[in-house]
């Protein structure tokens, strides 16, 4: 069931039980009579949250309608694992729906579970622990955050096939820590039109998923692991989207191809701190184009027939501080596509690399300003950290030589 608390309720529990029968005596005869139409709820986004709360027991549903209009400031507390078949709508300020452990499970045909909109929809979702918001329905969306939306969630995200864990636009601000689990064909992140996503946890996903979508201006960051199954891309950015990933990136393409660590476009621009691992036949570590400029911190490791480790064109730069490994029948380890004109790519091998300063550069003449850069050491040169140490351990042997030298 779910247990309210609101403070302006003061003293009037008599009343307040008396409510309670009569909604439950509407609430079983809506269901009873399945009539499609009811109270403070609209035709495309279900149960509206926004003026007072109150127990239902643990059950199945039509909708949230059994709650009326939470105030601000109120908060739910679920005392059981509840499902619901329509949407959970907030657009008050400071609403609070604590999981204390349990499950709010979605099902139906409603694109969206809990969805929270305008300038004064701001929702709190705790509980800790096992707490988590469950959209089964094929191509539902967990959390649905739009015009200014604020949301802060401590809990789990589980989503279907053709699913969405988290979705933000139009400037939605949206505070993530727990897990993301999404079925197939899925993105564990959709971020639009500068809306902002801060991520604490592992993005899980299923084949042909991405496991972080972002377009416009939108900004994502992740501490935490993305994993993605078949034909997936671990990050697709478009637009002027920037993507921060402190943690690793794995695609495991085991039975179809065509998977992508990172796949991006426009002047989109990517930071991984971590390694990225792609396995897969057609795959890429790195998929950029345009303008786009991509940092990467750790290693890159791609392994699979007629695969590449870094392809890129047109404008796109990357950086890399780490180590490219790729390996498998007809696979190259940097690739630069001509977009302009026709078919046309240039094929770079490890030695084709240019020296520059403590850099190995790969790019073409013909297209300046695109290049991938990769630290020395990668190339079979010494890195910086193996040249210092090399020669702190000169002096000090230097050192000890010129110290018994002159004790003689």
């Amino acid at each position: 069931m779910i247990k309210q608390t609101n403070e302006k309720t003061g003293g009037g529990r008599t009343l307040l039980s008396i409510a309670l029968a009569a909604v439950f005596v509407v609430a079983a005869f809506a269901i009873i009579t399945a009539d499609d139409s009811s109270t403070n709820s609209s035709a495309d986004e279900g149960a509206y949250l926004g003026a007072a709360t109150y127990s239902v027991p643990s059950a199945t549903y039509p909708s949230l309608d059994v709650l009326p209009a939470l105030t601000a400031g109120d908060t739910i507390t679920l005392t059981d694992n509840v499902t619901c078949t329509t949407s959970f709508v907030v657009d008050k300020d400071n609403v609070t729906l604590n999981l204390a452990g349990f499950t709010l499970t979605f099902t139906g045909s409603d694109y969206k579970a809990v969805v929270v909109r305008g300038v004064d929809g701001k929702l709190t979702i705790n509980g800790g622990g096992s707490s988590t918001i469950a959209a089964m329905g094929d191509e539902m969306c967990a959390v649905y955050a739009y015009d200014d939306a604020v949301v802060n969630i401590t809990a789990n995200i589980t989503v279907g096939n053709y699913g969405t864990g988290i979705y933000a636009e139009d400037d939605a601000n949206v505070t993530f820590k727990g897990n993301i689990e999404c079925g197939d064909d899925s993105d564990g992140i959709d971020a639009w039109n500068d809306s902002v996503i801060s991520i604490k946890g592992n993005i899980e996903c299923g084949d042909g998923s991405n496991g972080i979508y972002a377009y416009g201006k939108a900004k994502v960051t992740v501490t935490g692991n993305i994993e993605c199954g078949d034909g997936s891309n671990g990050i697709s950015a478009l637009g002027d989207s920037v993507i921060t990933i402190k943690g690793d990136i794995t695609v495991n393409d085991l039975t179809s191809e065509y998977s992508r660590g990172i796949s991006a476009g426009d002047t989109a621009k990517v930071t991984v701190t971590g390694n990225i691992t792609v396995t897969g036949e057609c795959s890429r570590g790195v998929d950029v184009w345009d303008k786009t400029v991509v940092t990467i911190k750790g290693n890159v490791t791609v392994t699979g027939t007629d695969s590449w480790g870094i392809y890129f064109g047109q404008e796109a730069q990357i950086t890399m501080t780490g180590k490219l490994t790729v390996s498998g029948t007809d696979s190259e380890y940097a690739v630069l596509w001509y977009f302009d004109v026709g078919d046309k790519h240039v094929y770079f091998d490890i030695e084709d690399g240019v020296k520059s300063g403590s850099w190995l550069v790969y790019a073409d003449e013909a297209s300046p300003d695109a290049f991938f850069k990769i630290r020395e050491s990668d190339g079979g040169g010494l890195d910086t950290m193996m040249i210092l140490l090399i020669a702190v351990v000169a002096l000090v042997v230097i050192a000890a030589a010129a110290f018994f030298f002159l004790k003689k």
